[in-house]
């Protein structure tokens, strides 16, 4: 079975864009482990599933922001930690 699968990047990505307030879509795509045109598809998939994720401008260029962040943190670390779960074994 896979490490991971393609929700839990998704998920993954949400959390990883939420909990590092530097967060640049170089950044991101290094640490999927993707390019950052696939780091943006994760982005726009997060946001389907209910994540406010925004582009903010700070001094050093453009991050990544969760604004609801406070409203999914509880219910995405369970959805991570299901879907690292998943498996019939």
């Amino acid at each position: 079975m896979p490490t991971t699968t393609p929700l839990l990047d998704i998920l993954l990505t949400i959390h990883d864009i939420a909990t590092d307030p530097k967060m640049t879509t170089e950044r991101l795509a290094m640490r999927r482990a993707c390019s950052e045109r696939h780091a943006k598809r994760y982005i726009a998939e997060a946001r389907h599933l209910g994540a406010d994720i925004q582009s903010v401008r700070t001094p050093d260029g453009y991050v990544w922001r969760v604004g609801n962040w406070d409203a999914i943190r509880d219910r995405l670390t369970t959805w991570i930690d299901l879907e690292k779960s998943r498996s019939l074994v």
